[in-house]
């Protein structure tokens, strides 16, 4: 087999190429830029460069290509860039894809899609997505939303096999604060909801899943939640983090109705002086961030066999042995 991955020097992205060639799988790594390239991760992989936005030649990038695992996403701070921009690039691949033989997909998607004012004690894939109120939410799950709404139109319509992963919070060396556990503000970590088992995937278990997903044809038209299952509370994950790193955030517990409370106030007041308002201070976006609902995955578990290989202590051995290695000299920059 061999997998066409777009945002191949993402935080996820060369984790999967890793997985991949180490499984035997040839892999063509799409990587923006003229520089060099700096993942070890990618050393294996043949490497196409292209900007999805602006690139003339995507068609090549399928070239042989029997499945293309599709990361590539804008990150931009300004929410309506990062949707356009993220909207265009694939709208551009999916064009390409047209003129090839490649007809299948796996898509990275996230939990941000989710309608999570009606999502209850459990998140199932059978959740209910978010609709009409979509543009409520930040410029993030917007984009991720439009995309899948996009490449799932798009498979309908050529008959492509079509496999969405929906990882909930991805964290690890570099990004501890990928977890969701709190706010860190100054020298000060808020912790929303103390008690709440978080949804959250380590990197590496999580690039596991999108390599199962990608060597394994027939699943068209399947999703699947993506979250380790140590039932791990975000009070247990900000103190785990906060013990191993050598400055400390002071841990400040908050209940989740109080965060959500101070949200709304907040927004009740910068809204009507049209300031611009942090997402965690949405109260939407505080909702779906921090919402105590939990997830399971049970479908990655038995359709694709996936058991994430690490649990929550020897991952958070390996993320700091790494950002040692990598000489994170200052680890307090990776937050909570």
């Amino acid at each position: 087999m061999k997998a066409l991955v777009t945002g191949a020097d993402g935080f996820l992205g060369r984790r999967v190429v890793a997985g991949l060639v180490r499984a035997g799988h040839g892999v063509r790594a799409v990587v923006r830029g003229t520089g060099p390239v700096r993942s070890l991760e990618l050393s294996d992989a043949e490497i196409f460069r292209a900007d999805l936005c602006r690139s003339d030649y995507l068609a090549d990038a399928f070239d042989g290509v029997d499945v293309l695992v599709h990361f590539a996403a804008s990150l931009s701070s300004d929410s309506g860039k990062s949707r356009d921009d993220t909207q265009i690039g694939t709208q551009r691949l999916l064009k390409a894809m047209e003129q090839t033989p490649t007809r299948r997909i796996v898509l990275a998607s996230s939990q941000s899609v989710y309608d999570w004012r009606l999502v209850r004690a459990a998140l199932t894939e059978d959740s209910p997505l978010e609709g009409d109120r979509l543009f409520e939410r930040d410029g993030y799950a917007v984009a991720k939303a439009l995309q899948e709404d996009m490449v799932r139109r798009a498979c309908g319509e050529h008959g492509w096999e079509l496999t969405i992963l929906r990882p909930g919070p991805i964290w690890g060396a570099g990004r501890t604060a990928g977890a969701d556990a709190g706010v860190p503000i100054g020298p000060f970590s808020f912790i929303i909801g103390p008690r709440r088992l978080l949804r959250a995937t380590y990197v590496e278990n999580c690039a596991e899943a999108f390599v199962l997903a990608a060597a394994k044809p027939g699943l068209s038209g399947t999703t699947f939640n993506i979250a380790d299952s140590d039932a791990v509370s975000a009070w247990r994950y900000a103190r785990e983090v906060c013990r191993r790193e050598e400055r400390r955030s002071l841990l400040v517990p908050v209940p989740y109705w109080l965060g959500m409370l101070i949200a709304k106030a907040a927004h009740g007041v910068l809204h009507r002086w049209h300031l611009a308002l942090p997402a965690v201070l949405t109260p939407r976006c505080f909702e779906a961030r921090f919402h105590g609902a939990r997830c399971s995955a049970d479908a990655a578990r038995v359709l694709l066999s996936w058991c994430p290989r690490y649990g929550f202590l020897e991952s958070m051995e390996r993320t700091f042995e790494t950002l040692e290695d990598e000489g994170f000299a200052d680890r307090s920059t990776a937050g909570i």
